[in-house]
């Protein structure tokens, strides 16, 4: 009898999944560089849920950290599909989503002095961004778009904090995407609305997503296979 553990067969399942998503990712790209637009939204809907359909596959329900990844990545699923009849929808899916984000960060433990060390490194990054972009946002949203980066910053903040173990390490990697993510939309709907930002966006954003639905790390489950002939 050959035994494989279901930690095994969920990151086999897992890797198709992720392969799955990349597709659809890049289905998705050819879709809004012209290559069919009626398709943008269905091509979403299936990268969305493939991200989603990662975590699930590494066993994001065993767990507190798993539980909390999987509601923000559920977040983001909601942006993306809220997103483009609503910018301020999406923004706010988005900014629930971080808040899953940090209370997943929270259950893998919190190391503050790594949180010392950030704040600096962060406030070096923050000064010049918020100088270049806050005078460009309508009044409108003003608010909306302050209040999330207040979270999406904790949200990375946080990450940092909890970079003590391999698991901490690949959500700090996801943060740190989903925040470059951020100021390619930034950029693309303040600064330059051509598809040159979106070319960057999504990409990032979707890998972020993908890392950090990967740094679900469930603990092995004995399963017992068939006899082999």
């Amino acid at each position: 009898m050959r035994t494989l553990t279901g930690k095994t067969a969920g990151e086999t399942i897992a890797a198709v999944a992720v392969f799955g998503t990349v597709l659809a990712v890049a289905a998705m790209m050819t879709a809004r560089n012209g290559a069919g637009n009626g398709w943008v939204m269905p091509i979403t809907f299936l990268a969305s849920t493939g991200f989603v359909a990662v975590a699930v596959t590494r066993g994001a329900l065993g767990g507190r950290y798993g539980r909390f990844i999987l509601l923000g990545l559920a977040g983001c699923w909601c942006g993306d599909m809220l997103g483009p009849g609503s910018f301020l929808l999406g923004l706010g899916a988005f900014l629930l989503a971080h808040l899953g984000f940090i209370a997943a960060f929270c259950a893998n433990g919190i190391a503050w002095r790594r949180v010392l060390w950030a704040l600096p490194v962060l406030a070096f990054v923050h000064a010049p961004l918020l100088a270049w972009l806050l005078p460009q946002v309508s009044a409108g949203e003003f608010w909306p778009v302050t209040a999330y980066i207040a979270v999406i910053s904790l949200m990375v903040l946080f990450a940092c904090g909890t970079s003590h173990n391999a698991l901490g390490r690949r959500a700090l990697l996801g943060a740190i995407l989903f925040f470059v993510s951020d100021i390619f939309v930034a950029c693309w709907r303040y600064v330059e609305t051509g598809p040159i930002n979106g070319n960057f966006c999504y990409p990032v954003y979707y890998t972020a997503c993908i890392v950090l639905a990967m740094s679900v790390s469930p603990p092995a489950k004995p399963v017992t296979a068939s006899p082999e002939g």
